[in-house]
Parts: C-alpha cells; sequence; structure tokens
C-alpha cells in the first residue's frame, strides 16, 4: 500500500535490521524443541507408560537365514500317523498275533490299513511296542482307556519329532501300548463333562514277540492227555506222558487254553493245566521284564486236522443292544457297550402290567424285553412301545436268571423244571420241559453249544447239571460241596465256585482241571478275563475272608491277593481298575498291583454292578441307581428312584429296564 502524502496516517520508515540472525535463532528454538520431543517420546515409550501393561515390539536384527522345518507339512503328517494308529488299532480285532505267526488275512489286514496317499508305495509297517523298565504304572487322572498296540510306517521325514503319549497301562510282561497325540475317533457317544470316554470292548492282544518253542514238563499226577483236535471229545492219543515227562510245546489257542505239544515226532493238543513251560532262558529281543516260562510267546496256530465228533463250539457275545443272560455274557464280566453319562428319565411300560411281582432278572433280545412274573407267566413287552407282545403259562415262579438264544427262551422254575419257550413273533410255544425231582434251582442258566448249565439243589446237595437244550435230556449231572453261584464259562472250561472253586471241563464236567478251597468259600461270581496282566487269562472273585484273588485262570495259580473287601457281592474288571461292590459300598483297586483307589459307601441291598470303560453302574434294591466314575471315584445319583425291585435289571443301549416290585416293568432312559 503506498502512504498519502501529508496525511496523519503516514507510516514510519522502519530502520534496516539484520534479518540473517532473526532467522538462524529461530531455527535453533526450533532444533530444541524437536530434540526435547524426541527425547520424551523415547523416555515414555522406553518406560511403557504411552501403552500400558502391553509390550511395544521393537525392531531387531534379522537372523541369517537358515532352512526351517515345514510346519503345515509337519501337522499334515502328525494327522496322518493317527488316522493310520487308529485304522491298524481297529484292524487288530481281526487277528490274533502278529509276528512269525501272521496269517495272510492278518496280514491284507495290516496292508489294507496302509494310508492311501503318494506317500503309501513308499511305506513299511512297524510295531511300535514301549518297553517299561518295570515299577508302578502312573495314575491316569483323566479315566481314558489304552488303545490297541498302534501300527506306525516309517516315513523318511527328517525335520522334527512326533510326539507321543506317555504309555499306559501294561497288557504283557515289560509291553506298554502306545496313543498317537491327537484325539482319534471314539466309537461310543460323546462323553458328558463328568465321565471320561468309553474304549471299545476290550480285544486280544497282539503278541509282539513270539518263539519257536518252549520246554515244559507235566504236571498233573494222571498224566497229560494227548488229543488231535482242541477238545475232549475227540479220542485221545494211546500214550499218555506221565507227570514229570518233558514236552515240547510248538504253539497254543488263542487263550492259551491248550498247548500245541510235540510227542515222538507227532503234533497233539493238552490244556495248560497239565503242563508247565520250565527251564526257557529269556530269548534275546525279548521286551524288559519278560520270563523265558511264559506260554504268551509261543505263536497261535490253527487246528490242523478236523477230526469228529465235533468240540462244544464257544458262543459269541451278545450284540450290542442285547442283555441276553446273567452278568450279561459266559465270563460274568458284567461289561455291557455302553453305559450313560446321566438318566433324564423313567416310564412305566403299560403293556408289563402282570398279576404279581417280577423275581427274575429281566432279558432283552432284540426288541423285546422278556420277564418271568410271580404269576407263574413269562411276559414279551416291545422294548420301544412297552406293549405286550405275548404271554405265556410256565406253570410255576422263575427266581433265578433265564438265558436267551435267538429266539430260545431257557427258564428254570421253583419246583426244579427246566422249560423251554419258542418266540414265534406275536406269540410262544412250549418245545419242551424236564423236570428234576425234589430240587429246585439256586444259580443263573448259562448256555453253551447244545448244553444248558445250571446249578440245582436236589434233596439237599447241592449239583451242576447239564442238559441237552435241544430236547431237554439229562446229559450229566456232578455234586459240589457248598453253596454254588453262576458259573462262568470261556472256551473248553467251566469255573464253578462255591464252597470250593473248581475248573471243569465242558466236555465232561467230570474232568477237573484245577481246584481250590478259598478262605470261607467264594462270595461273588467268579470272573473271566482275557487277557491279562499277570497272566494269559485271569480268573477274579472274592472269598469270604475278605480278599480278591487274581488266579491264572488255565492253572489256577495266585497271581495276586487283595485284601479289605469283606462283604463283597460282585466283582468287575476294567482295563485300569478291579471293582469290589458290597451291600453297602463299592471299593476301586487298580489292576496293575491292586492298590485301594478309592472306597465309596452307598446304601444297602445291591442287585447289580456292571461296568464300560471306566463306568460303573450300581443299582439297589430301594431302586437307588447309582453312576460312578471309577477314575475319580465319583458318584452320580439318580435324583429320583423310580420303584424299588426284588432282581436284577437289564442294559440295552443307554437304556436301563427294571422289574419293578408293583407288578411293572420300568425304562429309565438314558443320555450322553
Amino acid at each position: 500500500m503506498q502512504p498519502i502524502p501529508n496525511s496523519p496516517y503516514r507510516l514510519k520508515r522502519r530502520a534496516n535490521r539484520n534479518r540473517f540472525v532473526e532467522i538462524l535463532t529461530v531455527s535453533l528454538f526450533a532444533i530444541a524443541f524437536m530434540l526435547l520431543g524426541m527425547g520424551a517420546t523415547f523416555w515414555i515409550m522406553r518406560s511403557q507408560s504411552a501403552f500400558g501393561p502391553t509390550p511395544t515390539p521393537t525392531a531387531t536384527q534379522e537372523p541369517i537365514a537358515t532352512e526351517t522345518p515345514n510346519v503345515p507339512a509337519t501337522v499334515a503328517m502328525e494327522d496322518m500317523l493317527t488316522q493310520v494308529a487308529y485304522t491298524a488299532a481297529q484292524a487288530t480285532f481281526a487277528f490274533q498275533a502278529l509276528g512269525a505267526n501272521q496269517t495272510a488275512t492278518a496280514q491284507a489286514l495290516i496292508a489294507a490299513a496302509q494310508p492311501q496317499s503318494p506317500l503309501a508305495a513308499e511305506t513299511n509297517v512297524v510295531l511300535l511296542p514301549s518297553i517299561s523298565a518295570g515299577g508302578e504304572q502312573p495314575a491316569n487322572p483323566a479315566g481314558e482307556q489304552p488303545t490297541s498296540v498302534a501300527m506306525l510306517p516309517i516315513i523318511s521325514a527328517p525335520q522334527g519329532e512326533s510326539p507321543l503319549a506317555t504309555p499306559t497301562e501294561t497288557l504283557l510282561p515289560g509291553i506298554t501300548v502306545v496313543e498317537t497325540p491327537t484325539e482319534t475317533p471314539t466309537l461310543l457317544p460323546t462323553e458328558t463333562p463328568t465321565f471320561t470316554p468309553e474304549p471299545p470292548t476290550a480285544t486280544a492282544t497282539a503278541t509282539l514277540f513270539t518263539v519257536t518253542n518252549l520246554t515244559s514238563r507235566v504236571v498233573s499226577e494222571g498224566g497229560a492227555p494227548l488229543y488231535p483236535g482242541i477238545g475232549s471229545v475227540y479220542t485221545a492219543a494211546v500214550t499218555k506222558p506221565k507227570e514229570d515227562t518233558s514236552l515240547r510245546l510248538q504253539g497254543r489257542s488263542e487263550t492259551g487254553e491248550w498247548l500245541n505239544v510235540s510227542d515222538n515226532g507227532a503234533l497233539y493238543w493238552t490244556r495248560y493245566a497239565f503242563v508247565r513251560p520250565q527251564g526257557n532262558a529269556v530269548p534275546q529281543g525279548a521286551p524288559s521284564g519278560s520270563v523265558g516260562d511264559d506260554v504268551r510267546w509261543l505263536p497261535v496256530v490253527g487246528v490242523t486236522t478236523n477230526p469228529q465228533p465235533v468240540a462244544t463250539p464257544v458262543q459269541a457275545l451278545p450284540a450290542p443292544d442285547e442283555y441276553s443272560q446273567f452278568l450279561h455274557d459266559l465270563n460274568n464280566s458284567g461289561m455291557v457297550p455302553q453305559l450313560p453319562g446321566s438318566y433324564i428319565s423313567f416310564d412305566r411300560l403299560g403293556g408289563s402290567e402282570a398279576g404279581g411281582t417280577y423275581y427274575a432278572p429281566l432279558m432283552v433280545v432284540g426288541e423285546k424285553i422278556y420277564a418271568a412274573n410271580g404269576d407263574r407267566k413269562l411276559y414279551a413287552i416291545g422294548k420301544t412301545d412297552g406293549t405286550q407282545r405275548w404271554v405265556i403259562d410256565i406253570g410255576d415262579e422263575v427266581r433265578q436268571s433265564p438265558t436267551v438264544v435267538g429266539a430260545n427262551i431257557y427258564l428254570a422254575t421253583q419246583n426244579g423244571t427246566i422249560v423251554s419257550i419258542l418266540d414265534q413273533g406275536n406269540s410262544a410255544a412250549q418245545q419242551w420241559t424236564r423236570q428234576i425231582p425234589n430240587s429246585s434251582p439256586i444259580t443263573a442258566i448259562k448256555t453253551v453249544g447244545n448244553k444248558l448249565f445250571v446249578g440245582m439243589n436236589e434233596a439237599g446237595i447241592n449239583k451242576l447239571y447239564v442238559i441237552d437244550r435241544s430236547n431237554g435230556s439229562l446229559i450229566k449231572n456232578r455234586p459240589f460241596n457248598g453253596t454254588m453261584l453262576a458259573p462262568a464259562i470261556a472256551g473248553n472250561t467251566i469255573y464253578v465256585a462255591g464252597q470250593q472253586l473248581s475248573a471243569q471241563d465242558v466236555d465232561n464236567i467230570d474232568i477237573t482241571l484245577w481246584q481250590l478251597n478259598p478262605n470261607s468259600g467264594v462270595t461273588t461270581p467268579p470272573v473271566f478275563v482275557y487277557p491279562g496282566q499277570k497272566a494269559i487269562a485271569e480268573l477274579f472273585f472274592a472269598d469270604g475272608g475278605g480278599q480278591i484273588h487274581v488266579l491264572n485262570a488255565h492253572t489256577g495259580e495266585d497271581k495276586m491277593t487283595i485284601n479289605g473287601v469283606a462283604g463283597a457281592k460282585f466283582i468287575n474288571v476294567t482295563t485300569d481298575y478291579i471293582v469290589a461292590t458290597g451291600d453297602s459300598f463299592v471299593r476301586i483297586f487298580a489292576r496293575n498291583d491292586g492298590h485301594q483307589t478309592y472306597n465309596l459307601p452307598i446304601g444297602m441291598g445291591v442287585v447289580t454292578a456292571l461296568v464300560s470303560g471306566n463306568r460303573l453302574l450300581v443299582v439297589q434294591g430301594d431302586g437307588q441307581i447309582l453312576l460312578i466314575n471309577l477314575a475319580a471315584g465319583q458318584q452320580v445319583p439318580f435324583a429320583q428312584r423310580p420303584v424299588s425291585l426284588l432282581a436284577a435289571p437289564a442294559v440295552s443301549g443307554l437304556d436301563l429296564f427294571i422289574p419293578g416290585s408293583d407288578r411293572f416293568i420300568y425304562v429309565v432312559r438314558g443320555g450322553q
């Protein structure tokens, strides 16, 4: 703007100043403030006061580039190994032993278990036993069950290791099974938080180590009969090796009940009860803790001849949803395929109303419940809809457990009559009856092959009767001292318990294999278990002196004794535990060494005890239902008692069927 001449607002002319000094001064101040700001920022970041507790990442020197593992490939490989182990474990159900005695079928199953991937052509199979140096096995707090021995592929992959799970229970001397680190698919319902997952039904453990033969000697005073096939029905060889005679063992049956022997160049079969391995060194390469005189190391061999007559066949286990005999199976195991995590409701089956009390244990086969009532009739009730399918008069009360084979129901009435009933769908017909005078039944009926076995009190003498189930004719009977409990049957042996405990030949009950006189007799039905831990097969029972005995089932040798179970009524055995149940207690013991893990007080009047995995079901006479986690010792009582009962219930799937004392049958619905 130009100034106006002579105006009062005329601007004064400024004096000339050094502007360089001003610019320099301002610049220095700006630089100083900037340096102060940067210092303050650096101090705040170092003290973490600007961003709270979360650390701020700082730049670091980049490391020298090195070759790193292929993590996605490693994870994929571990997942594949898990699937291979699971598939292979299922395949082991189909064969009995591995190693030197593999059959073509077993090898085909192993081949089928290989992963279908580009690696398959370069993958070999190896059995991975975990060798244990002995000592107590660690407890499994989660209650998880060991899997079968896994067959894992050998894959050339140098990048890192695939971790393995901690070994669990030892099934053979010095051999432990191995679990893969990731969860495998379950064959049973998903577990609730209260309980641990249930494993499949126990099966024979594959023998990872075999020997070609063992030296043995005859221990039976009467010598060792030699048969051309498995079973005493065959004609024994003329030569009968006497006591202390040396025999060469070449192989065994699956459970070790029968041993294949060489005598003067010929091969025969004899029972393990008559001979013992002796003087055999531990072979090179055997697992740690092994002993040389162990029949488990013999290969499983088949019968090379097929002579006549045919020995009594071994009966298959009941179908998964069936409860066809006392304590579920011939072994008296009380082991059912599954038990629920809780019971959610109960209902009265309307078509089950009868004229009296249900005194006999229930049976469930197919879609029907079979129930004998105090009104002298047998009822068939639909297990789903509860309707009455048919009813038939059987002439007298039934209080002991019947047995069902297919469409045939066998009962023993209180007046000593054995009755065979045929289920014809919507009706039933009596096939035959067998009257045993002056007698009444004292045990549940067991059936195998064409034979029915039942204990009878005949004129004050307790006898085991063998009846032909096709026509009711008497095959044989034999007296036994003292009381009698439900026998256990395994292979060609029947275990008769009472004042004495004896192992008898199924095809000829006059042949005694071994006999014991327990302290004050036997108080629980004997339980046969295969495979065993202390022996190839084991027999469990409690005596009147309050002890649990674990025997070699084939020889009667006592392998372990556990105290503190006076008054026990049932013994149950799982992979990890031995359980004794009495009228007021449940006591849980570790199966490997017998130490007590839990002692649980319960109410009075236990009528049954069943197991599945690490779950125990206890039902009492007042209707109280208990579900117990064996690994945690935890009780889950059923909140509402449906009805009191005088006989054992039956399990089918997740449901429990109860024979009520009020003329009805009840179903307690289970949930996962």
